[in-house]
């Protein structure tokens, strides 16, 4: 018993449907992805591309049952070009996924680094305001991020955050936790976090400016 053309056609027109909606909330995902890159953001987006990426698949292997039901009907399908237009559509679909993770995935992975890099900052930020009041009570800086109170060990232990001494590399201050010898003059360290991209360096040398470079401003790569 041979299918009807009718419902065949209703049917293939359906799943035209179904695909322009995932076309454009795939759409609609890279637009938040690239406005919104945060890491849980970047958890959900992955969890709907998935469910996306599914009911695409869901939606091609009913094109072609269709496609072939119509085949094999007495009668010629009722929209020759509809036909042809969605398997057009349905490549054009599985185009535009390539292209989707290949450009949100590098914008993931940097977002969920990027909050790291911020960490490591803030912790330098922390050590640097500290140490001006450190100094007032005791007439030198110190070297040893410790004895800087609460806000920095909330800021930089506690966070994760490695602090070691200015210009070494990141896995020599990992071990260390202590900054370069400071004196009353001035101090400096290496501010970074295991998970993050790079590093912040920090020198003070009273009366001398801090160079560009060593204000916490510069990301310095692994």
């Amino acid at each position: 018993m041979r299918a009807d053309p009718r419902v065949l056609h209703d049917r293939h027109a359906q799943l035209t449907q179904d695909l322009t909606r995932v076309a454009e909330e795939l759409d609609h995902l890279a637009r938040i992805a690239l406005t919104h890159p945060t890491p849980d953001v970047h958890v959900n987006l992955q969890r709907r591309h998935a469910d996306l990426h599914t009911q695409l698949q869901d939606i091609t292997r009913e094109t072609q049952r269709v496609t072939h039901l119509q085949s094999q009907s007495q009668e010629p399908p009722m929209n020759q070009h509809a036909q042809g237009f969605t398997l057009i559509e349905l490549l054009v679909v599985i185009a535009i996924i390539g292209v989707l993770a290949a450009i949100l995935l590098p914008t993931f992975s940097d977002a969920q680094k990027r909050p790291y890099n911020v960490a490591a900052q803030q912790c330098g930020r922390a050590i640097v305001a500290a140490q001006i009041p450190y100094r007032a009570g005791t007439g030198s800086y110190t070297s040893d991020p410790a004895q800087l109170g609460p806000d920095v060990r909330e800021a930089c232990r506690d966070a994760g955050v490695q602090v070691g001494v200015h210009a070494t590399s990141p896995t020599a201050a990992t071990a260390a936790y202590l900054m370069s010898g400071a004196n009353d003059v001035s101090f400096a360290f290496t501010a970074f976090h295991p998970r993050g991209t790079g590093f912040y360096r920090y020198w003070l040398t009273s009366p001398s400016p801090v160079a560009s470079g060593d204000r916490l401003n510069t990301l310095f790569p692994y």
